[in-house]
């Protein structure tokens, strides 16, 4: 298996599947198998499924009140350019996104999806706390995404909070704010000497217009 995410009464495993050699405009992959736990005694399996793109980690996944399993990925693809011939491995091409399945006879399927975001680069870090989702993606700088996920059949994404570097880990603190732990970049320096640890809060009372108030590097 490759990751894990367990609610009170169900289990799933996250396995990504890997091109050997992926043609080009194929896609990455993550096969999802979800298991029973509400007995103490045994784990029955339940359905499986399969969700474009691949995982960071468990926070990528969760289940929400009514049994809805959401899962962020990044999603990555092969494209060759038509300009460059001799080049005959292309280029990866990524972009991300929020995936809403249902179980569904046996099958874990996709009943809502948000836009595609951020392409060009990749999720570093995602948290859910009940119906939001906050998503760090990166290349040069961090954007924060947040996402309302009331809707299963239309999850939007809501806002979004640019600043340099990136952070590898979510956590809530109540509910208008995140902290966030990570990676300081200063924008446009690729010097790895200037970077630093960084703790950073969010106040995300405002969904449309996440803030960072504080920030404390290491």
């Amino acid at each position: 298996s490759g990751e894990i995410y367990a609610s009170k009464g169900n289990l799933y495993v996250a396995t990504r599947h890997w091109w050997w050699w992926p043609r080009p405009g194929q896609k990455d992959a993550t096969y999802v198998h979800k298991f029973d736990i509400s007995a103490p005694d045994r784990a029955p399996y339940v359905a499986s499924g399969t969700i474009e793109g691949h995982i960071v980690d468990q926070f990528s996944m969760d289940e929400n009140s009514k049994g809805f399993f959401r899962i962020a990925t990044t999603i990555t693809s092969r494209v060759l350019d038509p300009k460059q011939p001799d080049n005959w491995w292309g280029t990866l091409e990524t972009t991300n996104r929020i995936a809403v399945t249902a179980e569904v006879n046996g099958r874990l399927l996709v009943v809502g999806k948000t836009e595609e975001v951020a392409k060009g680069e990749r999720i570093m870090s995602t948290r859910f706390v009940e119906d939001t989702a906050y998503v760090v993606t990166f290349r040069q700088v961090d954007p924060l995404f947040t996402f309302n996920l009331k809707d299963p059949a239309n999850p939007v994404k809501v806002g979004e909070l640019k600043v340099p570097g990136f952070s590898s880990y979510i956590h809530p603190i109540d509910e208008g704010h995140l902290l966030t732990i990570g990676t300081y970049i200063p924008e446009n320096n690729t010097d790895w000497r200037a970077r630093a640890l960084q703790l950073a809060i969010f106040d995300v009372s405002d969904l449309a217009n996440p803030k960072q108030t504080f920030t404390q590097l290491v």
